[in-house]
């Protein structure tokens, strides 16, 4: 009866502190300001001008007790006429609502079991469950599943040996299962996420001690193909039946290291990075792994040559963007290519993201989401993104509201309506880090605006 009576008691105290919170005030048309609302949510301040929303974070103004409006001018008399005080000092800019920015930001929950911080991990998500594994600073790997919001460590019992920033790593749909790549065969391991075992893959006719690796993954394979001085080497895996086989090879004196492939349901299209005499490409290929065939794709109107530039697949087309030029200068400017009439459109540079090297990106189904950067890049351009539309040829910049902080060496998956961002180190700075951020994409955004300052009133 005493725990029905306290749980009781308690339910009645969240009901009056939701009341309490919930408070509106409505303040007259003359104003700019027409509405503003407080919370206990993380935006307790609300204010439209203009017909434009504004908000501010809780942590903005948690320093300030009792219930407060919001003016657009220091000197209010509609509001000292009812007994407010302007708060001195405390003015500030908000964050807008606006239609040239996009996605919300929502930190996730540090659950129990959720790896330790760590840089240059890496990532993949598959059938509802994201893993983490490697890095700097990370002893061991988690698997967060998604609809049960849990972490699960990772066994160590038969797992590869750590590597810092060395690792690579592949979802294979079909078998269900994650590929962690160290370099070689021997050994590389496979993870069953349902049952948190790893297994070894043969490493009869595979290679080894080769760098440089260009990896796609298809349903059930993995294709190789490395380029150096010493020429070029493909091989496929098959996980069904854990067996290495060759790759016809292409001319290597075209395809260079550092550059980007994607995987199109048929065919690997591989596109640009540097020769062994160090000329910057901006050629490619097709290859065919049913027939063991290569074919060069068009040159006419594609992007300038380049190397470290992101790829994604949209589905019917390879989006190209960023990356290093010939001359060493970063660059912001891509292109689109059609496989199925082997052409390339560029695309636009309005609102696109500053140039940099390695961001986070992932095609959403719609929009291809890139944020933030790797090393070698400033910190200011570690915080920011946009989403790229192939459908308009149009950017918008991502909200930088309640986004995470700047950080380089980070890892994202896309979870189907989510953009998942894990982990990294401060830019600039060398803490590493094991928090968790969801990205949402959405038709309007929140960018911090400098340019309209309110004034904090409180009743007295």
């Amino acid at each position: 009866m005493k725990q029905i009576t306290i749980f009781i008691f308690y339910f009645l105290l969240i009901s009056m502190i939701d009341k309490l919170f919930a408070q509106r005030v409505v303040i007259s048309d003359s104003l700019k300001i027409t509405n503003i609302s407080v919370s206990r949510d993380n935006y307790p301040l609300l204010a439209i001008a203009n017909d434009t929303l504004f908000r501010r974070g809780y942590n903005d103004l948690k320093l300030v007790n009792g219930f407060g409006v919001l003016s657009d001018t220091s000197v209010n008399t509609i509001l000292t006429a009812e007994g407010f005080v302007e708060q001195i000092g405390i003015n500030l800019p908000f964050y807008k609502f606006d239609t040239l920015s996009s996605g919300d930001w929502q930190e996730i929950n540090n659950y129990p079991n959720n790896p330790s911080p760590r840089s240059g991990h890496i990532a993949a998500f598959l059938n509802g469950k994201m893993i983490i594994w490697g890095g700097s600073g990370g002893s061991n790997g988690g698997i967060f599943d998604l609809q049960n919001q849990t972490w699960q460590t990772i066994s160590n019992v038969n797992a590869p040996t750590q590597q810092n920033n060395g690792n690579k790593i592949f979802a294979l749909p079909i078998a269900n299962k994650f590929v962690i790549w160290t370099g070689d065969a021997i050994n590389s391991k496979i993870l069953d996420p349902n049952t948190n075992q790893w297994s070894s893959m043969s490493s009869v006719n595979s290679f080894s001690g080769i760098s440089g690796y260009t990896i796609v993954c298809t349903d059930h394979e993995l294709l190789f193909l490395s380029v150096n001085s010493n020429g070029s080497i493909g091989k496929k895996y098959d996980i069904d039946i854990d067996l290495w086989s060759n790759m016809s090879q292409p001319n290597n004196t075209t395809i260079g290291s550092y550059n980007t492939a994607v995987w199109t349901g048929n065919e690997m299209i591989i596109w640009g990075g540097i020769t062994p005499s160090s000329i910057y490409l901006n050629s490619g290929y097709k290859y065919d792994p049913h027939t063991d065939v290569w074919t060069s794709i068009s040159t006419s109107n594609a992007p300038t040559s380049r190397a470290y530039h992101s790829t994604i697949w949209t589905g019917n087309e390879m989006i190209i963007w960023g990356g290093v030029g010939q001359g060493g200068g970063y660059v912001n400017t891509g292109g689109k290519y059609n496989p199925t009439t082997d052409s390339w459109q560029p695309l636009s540079t309005i609102n696109s993201p500053v140039p940099r090297v390695n961001p986070l990106i992932s095609w959403t189904g719609s929009a291809m989401a890139i944020w933030g950067c790797d090393t070698g890049s400033s910190s200011a351009e570690c915080q920011t993104g946009a989403l790229y539309n192939p459908s308009t040829d149009s950017w918008k910049v991502i909200s930088d509201f309640l986004s995470p902080s700047a950080r380089q060496e980070t890892t994202g998956v896309w979870v189907g309506d989510q953009f998942l961002i894990w982990g990294g180190r401060d830019a600039p700075g060398n803490a590493t880090k094991n928090d968790f951020f969801a990205l949402t994409p959405s038709v309007g955004g929140l960018s911090f605006d400098t340019n309209t300052i309110f004034y904090l009133y409180k009743k007295q």
